[in-house]
């Protein structure tokens, strides 16, 4: 705990003379020593998801994104559609109601904007059909469009028409993916990918690694991107077929760095 003397703070400046000229966001003050992964952790954790109550659609991770806020001419939001709170993996979860169903978040820069940087996206699933769906889209615009201008929206982990996980990234012209194994109906599944230059693109089904794609590269286009869970507005590249998941969500995370595979094992875990 903290042992020093109670008093003032001031923030963006040492003195009358000694001014920060920058911006500052997120400042918390934490009366304990963080451990290297926590810092860690808020330096590169994006997303985190639980969906429990009082709160589901409320961002847990550092950044406490709110997934009621509202588009407005390149304001950043987050929202959803035709999805309600069930029984999750862990506590609660979200479930699609309808074949539009969707839950947004704004907004994933290192993908989008620079070239070739490392990403992790890891979510708990719980499909009702295993006939083809998107789990995980990156678009430039909220509801897909952006192609023309080099920002292909795009699965990057989905189902395939004949159920089996795919984990794909855009490398233009096209959609290197791995695609694993045929999973099963009404059965909580763990997935995830990473993507490292040195490394290429991982698949993880349950805390194992599936397969990976060597890929080097990847195109960015310059511009944010949304993350949408559930839904791709029927464009399918790829491997991907391009339509909706049916069945429930859980505990999503998204970093701006690779995690490893002893890591995506703990959030296969829980």
């Amino acid at each position: 705990p903290y042992t020093g003397q109670s008093g003032s703070i001031i923030i963006g400046a040492q003195s009358t003379s000694y001014y920060y000229y920058g911006y500052i966001d997120n400042l918390a003050l934490t009366t304990r020593a963080k451990s290297a992964s926590e810092i860690f952790d808020d330096a590169t954790l994006m997303f985190y998801y639980s969906f429990d109550l009082t709160y589901p659609f409320y961002g847990n991770g550092l950044n406490l994104l709110n997934n009621t806020a509202y588009w407005s001419y390149f304001t950043s939001y987050s929202n959803y559609l035709s999805v309600a709170t069930t029984s999750g993996r862990v506590n609660q979860g979200i479930r699609t109601i309808t074949t539009s169903a969707y839950f947004q978040m704004c907004c994933f820069y290192p993908m989008a904007i620079f070239t070739n940087k490392p990403y992790t996206f890891a979510v708990w699933i719980y499909p009702t059909s295993i006939a083809g769906g998107s789990i995980v889209h990156v678009s430039y615009y909220h509801s897909n469009s952006g192609s023309g201008t080099n920002c292909y929206g795009h699965d990057v982990i989905a189902l395939t028409y004949s159920g089996q996980i795919l984990a794909q990234l855009y490398q233009s012209p096209n959609f290197p993916s791995y695609v694993g194994r045929r999973i099963s109906i009404n059965t909580w599944i763990h997935v995830a990918c990473t993507y490292s230059s040195s490394n290429g693109l991982i698949l993880y089904v349950n805390g194992v690694q599936e397969g990976s794609v060597s890929a080097s590269t990847y195109g960015a286009c310059g511009y944010l991107f949304f993350v949408t869970l559930g839904y791709s507005w029927n464009v399918g590249y790829g491997s991907s077929p391009g339509i909706s998941f049916q069945g429930s969500l859980d505990e999503f995370y998204t970093y701006r760095r690779e995690l490893s595979a002893t890591e995506i094992l703990a959030l296969a875990s829980v």
